[in-house]
């Protein structure tokens, strides 16, 4: 038999592997469609219970099965961001520079494992990738607890220990009697720089970020100025995208062309608000030269659709661009072929927009 399952997930590809290998079937025998995702941020790209409990009740019984959380339950059975307990101790020299840091995070990971490993990874990473650091000490513990499995939240891992920092930095403009905009400035990473934990900074724009963002929000206008519970902050980040995910490490698209010239994309990509259909149903209408209300789009079914990692990590145009752009130019390649012979033209003189080919 073969299993199909409608779920709410931001990568079908990696939901039917995990599905194929709990289960102990075959990838082959199992198909995910993804339905309209939500809120999901990270938290439904891991698998969740009712995923596996639905399939296996449908395996079972030979009914379709159906489970659906309350918006209680989806609070209290679904991935949460990693409480964290930090300790942290910086040297700064008088003039404001940052010397070194010590950092201990104790994070409450919930009753399982999930993405344990990565986010502690994470969490030591991103501390250090914002600011010049010359020497850096990180301990990192993920405990089990009675509570709910912790896992993937926009910046996983990242957005904690970046509050802790940013607001200890905070305290520590203010004991040397700086501004916390000057401060940050003067140690932000630049363009060239390697972070202790050998991250290669080849592009940087977080001074011109910092300055320009200060300029707009008149920072020096209103610090210290607001009354009542108004006030003014800043805070920086940085997180990575189009990261390689295992074992999908690739991106592929289909383009068919109709016979009224419409054409029917098809890629891995899944759709959960982040306007992907649309960015690359944009790139086919504009490689064919036709309308973009002439591209349908079929994307994240396992069954039909190319292999792609899934929409997380801020990856999935930055995967999926290149091989819809590649499909959609092979496409208008042979398309040029058979016109350029009708035509007796060269096909590189050819040219395609308005529903139309010209020479």
């Amino acid at each position: 038999g073969r299993l199909t399952v409608w779920a709410p997930t931001q990568a079908p590809y990696k939901r039917r592997w995990q599905l194929a290998k709990t289960l102990g079937i075959r990838e082959s025998k199992v198909r995910v469609l993804y339905t309209h995702v939500g809120g999901g941020f990270g938290g439904k790209v891991e698998p969740l219970e009712p995923d596996f409990q639905a399939a296996l009740l449908s395996m079972v019984t030979g009914c379709p099965v159906k489970i659906a959380y309350t918006r209680e339950e989806a609070f209290t059975c679904t991935m949460q961001r990693h409480p964290m307990v930090l300790h942290l101790k910086t040297g700064v020299k008088k003039d404001g520079a940052l010397m070194a840091t010590q950092c201990k995070i104790i994070a409450d990971g919930g009753a399982y494992s999930g993405t344990g490993p990565i986010v502690m990874y994470l969490a030591g990473a991103f501390l250090v990738t914002v600011y010049r650091l010359s020497d850096v000490s990180y301990e990192g513990y993920r405990m089990y607890t009675n509570k709910p499995i912790r896992g993937p939240q926009r910046g996983h891992g990242a957005v904690q220990p970046r509050f802790a920092f940013d607001s200890q930095l905070d305290m520590i403009a203010e004991e040397l009697r700086m501004d916390p905009m000057e401060i940050r400035l003067k140690n932000a990473v630049r363009s060239g720089d390697v972070t202790p934990n050998r991250f290669k900074i080849k592009g940087c724009g977080l001074t011109e970020t910092i300055e320009k963002s200060c300029e707009l929000a008149g920072w020096k206008e209103k610090r210290g100025k607001m009354s009542g519970n108004r006030g003014i902050g800043m805070c920086s980040g940085a997180f990575v995208s189009g990261i390689l995910v295992p074992p999908h490490t690739s991106s592929g698209a289909f383009v068919k062309v109709h016979e009224d010239g419409g054409a029917t994309l098809l890629t891995g990509i899944p759709e959960i608000g982040q306007g992907s259909d649309t960015v690359m149903s944009q790139i086919v209408a504009d490689e064919l030269g036709i309308a973009l209300e002439d591209v349908r789009i079929i994307s994240g079914d396992t069954e039909i659709t190319p292999a792609h990692a899934g929409s997380f990590s801020s990856r999935g145009t930055h995967w999926s661009v290149k091989a819809v752009k590649a499909a959609a130019l092979d496409a208008k390649r042979q398309l040029f072929e058979v016109v350029a012979q009708e035509l007796e033209a060269n096909p590189d003189d050819l040219e395609a927009r308005d529903r139309r080919i010209y020479v």
